[in-house]
């Protein structure tokens, strides 16, 4: 299956609680949604587990907040493709990009269906 990562629970729970970001329960799930796979652009092993990274942020901050993460990180990478990764970035832009639009239909059917 992959390397795993190690987290440091307790340091997860505090700094949460901190910022009042969730419950320690809540953390803990998020922990352990996050065990990790590979692949460089489509779904990167350091964004996966039971469940892939910018799906758990669905869940936590809502779509909203994920389609302006989604835009920005197309922009990034398009931005920055000529001075560091040329195609990679392209393609992870195309991935944002792809993403947000898949996002866009669901919501639009998901509109229609009432």
């Amino acid at each position: 299956m992959g390397n795993t990562v190690k987290i440091d629970l307790a340091k997860l729970r505090e700094r949460f609680a901190e910022a009042g970001a969730m419950t320690s329960e809540e953390a803990e799930k998020i922990v352990n949604l996050c065990v990790v796979k590979e692949e460089a652009v489509n779904h990167p092993k350091h964004y996966q587990g039971k469940h892939e990274c910018i799906e758990v942020m669905r869940h936590l901050f809502g779509d909203s907040a994920v389609r302006g993460f989604c835009k920005c990180n197309a922009f990034k990478y398009r931005f920055r493709s000529r001075m560091k990764n040329g195609d990679e970035d392209i393609k992870k832009a195309e991935f944002y990009e792809d993403y947000l639009i898949q996002m866009n239909e669901t919501s639009e059917k998901n509109i229609n269906a009432f």
